[in-house]
């Protein structure tokens, strides 16, 4: 019982320590992350440019399944 508690207390304490210290903008800053919540960059998604071009090459390759011979395969 006293050593799970202690064990708790303990992993608390180092998240919290840990938190504060990798949570500071100012750290963040110098190592050239942003601080601010936005993203850097737009993530990959399901656009219809993307889907579109997926579907393109997808076609592109069913096409060509029966040309080349045994060693292409």
């Amino acid at each position: 019982m006293a050593l799970n508690g202690y064990r708790d207390l303990r992993d608390s304490n180092l998240e919290q320590m840990f938190l504060a210290i990798y949570s500071s903008p100012v750290l963040q800053a110098l190592v050239g992350l942003s601080a601010s919540e936005e993203p850097l960059r737009r993530k990959p998604g399901l656009d219809r440019e993307r889907m579109a071009l997926i579907e393109q090459r997808v076609a592109e390759l069913k096409a060509r399944i029966a040309e080349g011979g045994p060693r292409e395969a």
